[in-house]
């Protein structure tokens, strides 16, 4: 394929010895300048490095195409070195700290006790609950309503008892000092004045007749 390149570029005036002669020396520096940036690319990709990675993608296309394969080949061999150093890392501390997978282990099982405790704890209905909180608040309602009632039903009574006893209080009284003279009475007033001793003034007293009387003569 080259060697057609080659020749349709140079042209047929030219001989065929003198054609084939140059075709192979092109061809043969080629191949070894192609086989030169062929191995750098293979060691650019064995390195696996993030730099050299990108060295690799700017190389031409038809390098790549060849070591298209390898290209493969040392993403999986980088990916690979990158789990291995991920897991060296971490037996390092799992044997720097050997209590972290033992705590790692306690937290899975407190997890799983857990969910098994909230599946076991029964669920309730939040409509249920708000039925019975009406219902238990309307029996208080009705409880209070009726101790109500029965106060003022013992506030009556009591001011009947009340004036009960003030008609008795007073019936008693009557009949037992029913037979005393009252102080105001006029029995009483008779009294008091038929006990007072007779004034000085009044038993010189002469009645204005006498004195008119008395003064005539």
């Amino acid at each position: 394929m080259l060697e057609q390149a080659f020749n349709a570029a140079v042209g047929s005036d030219i001989d065929g010895t003198e054609v084939a002669a140059a075709a192979a020396q092109v061809l043969s520096r080629f191949r070894a300048g192609l086989e030169v940036q062929v191995a750098e690319a293979q060691k650019l990709l064995e390195a696996g490095g993030a730099e050299e990675l990108q060295r690799y993608d700017a190389l031409p296309g038809m390098i790549k195409q060849l070591c298209a394969g390898s290209r493969a080949a040392a993403g999986l061999r980088a990916k690979l070195v990158v789990l291995e150093q991920e897991e060296e890392a971490w037996l390092q501390l799992q044997a720097k700290y050997p209590d972290a997978a033992l705590a790692a282990a306690l937290d899975s099982k407190r997890t799983v006790a857990d969910e098994a405790a909230a599946a076991a704890v029964p669920r309730i209905c939040l409509d249920d609950v708000c039925a019975e909180q009406r219902r238990a608040d309307m029996q208080l309602g009705f409880q209070v309503e009726a101790l109500s009632t029965m106060l003022d039903k013992a506030e009556q009574l009591v001011e009947q008892a009340q004036q009960a006893c003030s008609l008795l209080q007073a019936e008693y009284h009557r009949e037992n000092f029913q037979a005393y003279v009252h102080v105001n009475s006029p029995q009483m007033l008779v009294k008091i004045l038929s006990q007072a001793a007779p004034v000085a003034s009044m038993l010189d007293f002469v009645p204005a007749s006498q004195l008119s009387q008395q003064a005539h003569a």
